[in-house]
This record gives structure tokens, C-alpha cells and sequence, in this order.
């Protein structure tokens, strides 16, 4: 509500239109969280997190290729960002290319070894592909890696031990 009459009383509010974009998107409007990411990035074409949002929309609309193309023109200006490449990996492995999404996932993990989502996606790959042994061994690396913040480390060995019970 607020944000509406925020954009209201202000159309050219980028930060406002985009967070109507997230809320949009989360209630699964992909048109209506489109129409307002349009808006933000007719003004703002670089701007990285609407992009991804962007692409975010196309990857839940099963539009891969458009989504692909997206993260993969933000890794080429962002490369040291690591949520395109994580986005990527996800397109990669949604199409059935476990190999480019690991690779990608891999890239996202190594600019912040701190984000859980993207080494359970790469556990979660390996484990598919039956790499258990390799996955319980960047288990024990990531541990040495991360900060030592006990819940990212519980996460790790929860990890570690579901590849256990699956081994």
C-alpha cells in the first residue's frame, strides 16, 4: 500500500517499482512483476538486481533461453557478482546440463564461499549424478573455507551427512 502510493505520487521511483517487481514475482504475477521491472530498467538498463529479477521471471516462466541470455550479459558486466552465475547454474541444470551447471555454480561459490543455496545446489547435482565420494570431500573443503559461523557449518555437515545415508 505504501509503496503504491509512493509510486503514485512519484512514477520515476526505480527503488519502489522494483520492490512492487519482488512482490509481484513472489505472488507468481510474472506480468505484472514484467510491466514494473520494464519500467525500472528502461531508466536503469544496468541496473544488476532488477536483471536478475528479469531473468528470475523468464527461468519461472520455462522461458530458459531468454533467462540464460540474461545472466549470461550480466556475468560479462558483473563478473565478479556472484548471483548470475548461480542463476545460470540453475538454467544449466533445469535443461539437463549437469556439467555447465556445475561449473557456473562452482564460479558463484568461489567469488563467496558463503552461500549455502549455491553449494546445496552443487551437492545436490553431484549427489544426482551419483558423485557421492566427491561431494563428501568438497563437503570437508567447503568446511575449511567457510567462516567459522556455526550455522553455515551445520548446514554443511547436515549436507554431509545426508550424502553419508544416500552413500
Amino acid at each position: 500500500p505504501y509503496i503504491v502510493k509512493a509510486i503514485e505520487k512519484n512514477p520515476n521511483l526505480l527503488q519502489a517499482r522494483q520492490i512492487m517487481a519482488q512482490i509481484h514475482f513472489r505472488q507468481r504475477d510474472f506480468y505484472l512483476a514484467e510491466t514494473e521491472l520494464s519500467r525500472v530498467l528502461e531508466k536503469s538498463p544496468g541496473n544488476y538486481e532488477a536483471n536478475i529479477l528479469m531473468g528470475n521471471i523468464r527461468m519461472a516462466s520455462q522461458e530458459m533461453d531468454q533467462a540464460r541470455s540474461i545472466y549470461k550479459k550480466l556475468i560479462q558486466g558483473y563478473p565478479d557478482r556472484p548471483a548470475a552465475y548461480f542463476r545460470l547454474g540453475l538454467v544449466e541444470n533445469a535443461q539437463g546440463k549437469p556439467d555447465a551447471a556445475l561449473e557456473n555454480l562452482k564460479k558463484a561459490l568461489a567469488i563467496n564461499p558463503n552461500l549455502m543455496d549455491v553449494f546445496s545446489s552443487i551437492i545436490g547435482i553431484m549427489a544426482g549424478q551419483k558423485k557421492i565420494d566427491q561431494a563428501l570431500s568438497l563437503c570437508d573443503s567447503q568446511l575449511e573455507k567457510v567462516e567459522p559461523v556455526p550455522v553455515i557449518q551445520a548446514m554443511i555437515l547436515e549436507m554431509k551427512a545426508k550424502l553419508f545415508v544416500q552413500k
